[in-house]
């Protein structure tokens, strides 16, 4: 038995060395692309998302802005009824003027509360001065229902081939 390699076979081995050292080196480069492209799709696909929250957070500032407008008008239009006549409050049950009452008190208790949220927050200084429709949408939809929606909304306006919704949730 031999141990010793002939030099023609001392080459052939080096040169298949030298191939294997040549595709292994291929071979990392296309991992290290496939890497890269799929850090960039992650980036945009967060991007995406994050647009999205932005608008939907926008549009829902807006809708409850409406809700309280309408609901602080409402409760203007009582206490106006209220000091103007005790004869419109006659015609109201006095159910009806409990519940009204019973709900000006939720309200306000959640108000206050979110009020407090936020004061204590800022005290400790996890956020610093936050604008009103930053509160609100932090603290009015829970986090799966936004998801959900904006799930709904991407299937909507993209729709099904473009854009892999499954993906980004």
């Amino acid at each position: 038995m031999k141990y010793f390699l002939s030099r023609k076979q001392s080459q052939t081995y080096r040169i298949l060395i030298f191939k294997m050292t040549v595709i292994v080196h291929r071979y990392l480069q296309s991992v290290r692309k496939v890497q890269a492209m799929i850090r960039s799709y992650i980036t945009c696909k967060n991007a995406k998302v994050e647009a999205m929250e932005k608008i939907w957070n926008k549009q829902e500032v807006q809708y409850i802005r409406r809700k309280l407008e309408q609901k602080r008008a409402r409760m203007r239009d009582l206490h106006a009824a209220k000091r103007s006549s005790d004869q419109q409050f006659s015609e109201i049950s006095s159910r009806m003027f409990s519940e009204m009452k019973q709900q000006a008190k939720v309200w306000s208790k959640i108000d206050n509360r979110m009020e407090l949220m936020v004061n204590t927050l800022k005290l400790t200084g996890v956020i610093q001065e936050e604008t009103e429709e930053e509160i609100i949408a932090r603290l009015v939809v829970p986090e799966q229902m936004r998801k959900t929606s904006l799930k709904q909304y991407l299937e909507k306006v993209v729709g099904s081939g473009s854009f892999p919704i499954s993906s980004v949730f």
